[in-house]
């Protein structure tokens, strides 16, 4: 069985789901009529894919990977996007240590974050 948990904001809505033997379901981040941010797995062993949909944003989109210290761990650009659904992938290089990381994904003026959980 799987539990899910909404936490709402003013602006967004938190999603979580676990199963009875606690593994988390992917993080999702919704921002009012902007984007959503996917990540799986969730923990990572060192492979995180982010799927973000962006019905109606334009503007050049990036990934910003941020330790709990804030310190950029990785970045990456992809240019130019038009709405529609973008995908990411973060390969954890060796020297990154296991832990709690935040990721950024920024869509011209707007952003969105999720919580990434590296164990190896």
């Amino acid at each position: 069985m799987v539990e899910a948990t909404a936490i709402s904001g003013p602006a967004c809505v938190y999603r979580t789901a676990s199963d009875s033997r606690g593994i988390v379901e992917p993080f999702v981040l919704q921002t009012a009529n902007t984007f959503a941010l996917s990540t799986f797995p969730n923990p990572s062993n060192g492979t995180t894919n982010f799927e973000v949909k962006m019905p109606i944003l334009t503007g050049n989109i990036s990934l910003e990977i941020y330790d709990l210290m804030g310190r950029k761990v990785y970045a990456t650009e992809d240019g130019t996007v038009n709405g529609g659904s973008k995908f990411f992938t973060w390969n954890a290089e060796a020297s990154i240590a296991n832990g709690i990381y935040q990721a950024v994904i920024k869509v011209g003026a707007e952003s969105v974050a999720a919580k990434v959980v590296l164990t190896r």
